[in-house]
């Protein structure tokens, strides 16, 4: 699964040095975009999760203060959150997307069900189903086919397609957070 990695930093970054440090920790990156010499996105599987963490922190030794939001995607809210959210509650740190949209519920603020429901909205009401006894056992497979009562390859078969139709990877606990969050504020 590929995660996107977005950054605003107080001060300028290298993108050499930023470029550097990751083949260094020895990360495998599909792709840079710079937005400017302080913001940007790192398109890269998970395995580059523990090295950001460790930027962050040879940053702030450094005296920058380098802000992260990992998403699914990189889209419009992504770009939102990294801006308005993410400095406010979680400066110099590493968030999702998942952490960003429950801090801004705790306050009162649901704007981002907007977002969630672009994900999940258009979706059959069979593969949502299928997307919340997942959750509902736990993101245990197996469990959650006992749960619908279907065979195990057939829950996996709706898994993927839910997987595919949404673009949202719920195998992983901060997407499948996101599901959660959209069926516990959407109204049938």
């Amino acid at each position: 699964m590929k995660w996107h990695y977005c950054y605003l930093s107080k001060e300028i970054i290298d993108i050499n040095e930023l470029k550097g440090f990751f083949e260094k920790e020895g990360c495998s990156i599909d792709s840079f975009r710079l937005v400017s010499v302080k913001e940007g996105e790192i398109v890269a599987d998970d395995s580059l999760l523990l090295s950001i963490f460790s930027f962050v922190a040879k940053e702030k030794a450094a005296g920058n203060e380098v802000t992260f939001v990992i998403s699914h995607a990189n889209d419009g809210w992504t770009e939102m959150m990294l801006h308005s959210i993410a400095p406010k509650y979680y400066p110099g740190q590493v968030s999702f997307m998942s952490d960003l949209i429950l801090k801004q519920m705790s306050f009162g603020d649901f704007s981002s069900f907007a977002f969630l429901s672009a994900l999940f909205r258009s979706l059959p009401e069979e593969l949502l189903e299928t997307g919340k006894a997942y959750l509902s056992a736990g993101l245990d497979a197996k469990l959650a086919a006992d749960l619908l009562i279907v065979h195990r390859n057939t829950f996996n078969y709706r898994l993927n397609r839910f997987i595919e139709a949404s673009g949202v990877d719920i195998r992983d606990y901060h997407n499948a957070m996101l599901l959660d969050y959209y069926l516990r504020m959407r109204v049938k």
